[in-house]
């Protein structure tokens, strides 16, 4: 089989043009195949990757806080930032039905998620784990004291709020829904009391009131 005359991905060169032609391409292109089965392989190629790195670099790091870094790094605008960085957005294949560009974050997500399953099944785990580390930077898995702020910011936030006197919760209010069905952009705001507000946004209700409770942080670390 002939390596593929398309530039590496992560460092990696394909042996199998086809994994990595499939692994960009959109669904709306048409054809026999998308990128949707890969991307479901290396999503958990990821997760397991991803795992194994946090677990060796943190030995005396709580559970919970390992288990939110690693969903904090295999979804989101971690991982939509991380495909932007390899240039994947250029190279991925729509139809004409297809979102337009700039590509939403929801489609680079799962193009990265199904290169690194092409990159396992071309050159087995030894591939896939070079290319993860092309991708992640080494400081993304060494947890420093603020990590548990970083990984948990609404139970950061709330453990805050009750050591305050008299002790309170934080209040999270959406402000906005914004985008395409596909591609929604929520906006939250958080107030604790008349202490601190701050607002955040993201692709779900949750990361969106995330990001609000990170920037809350931010405010009180700068007051």
């Amino acid at each position: 089989m002939e390596e593929s005359s398309q530039p590496p991905i992560a460092g990696h060169r394909f042996a199998d043009p086809d994994l990595l032609r499939t692994a960009l391409t959109h669904p709306s292109a048409g054809g026999t195949a998308s990128y949707e089965r890969l991307e479901f392989l290396g999503d958990a190629v990821l997760g397991l990757l991803v795992a194994h790195r946090l677990f060796g670099e943190n030995p005396d790091v709580a559970v919970g806080t390992l288990s939110a870094e690693r969903a904090r790094l295999v979804r989101g605008s971690y991982l939509v930032g991380r495909a932007r960085a390899v240039g994947l957005e250029d190279r991925i294949e729509t139809g004409p039905k297809g979102p337009s560009r700039p590509l939403p974050d929801s489609v680079l997500e799962d193009a990265l998620e199904a290169v690194l399953g092409a990159i396992y099944l071309d050159g087995g785990l030894p591939a896939a784990r070079s290319a993860f580390r092309h991708l992640f930077p080494d400081e993304a898995f060494h947890l420093s004291a603020e990590a548990a702020v970083r990984a948990n910011p609404k139970g950061a936030l709330q453990e805050w709020a009750q050591g305050l006197q008299p002790p309170t919760l934080p209040a999270y209010e959406i402000l906005a829904t914004e985008g395409p069905p596909h591609d929604r952009r929520f906006t939250a705001r958080v107030t604790v009391a008349d202490r601190i507000e701050a607002t955040g946004k993201g692709h779900s209700k949750q990361d969106a009131e995330a990001a609000a409770a990170a920037k809350a942080f931010d405010a009180i670390d700068s007051g």
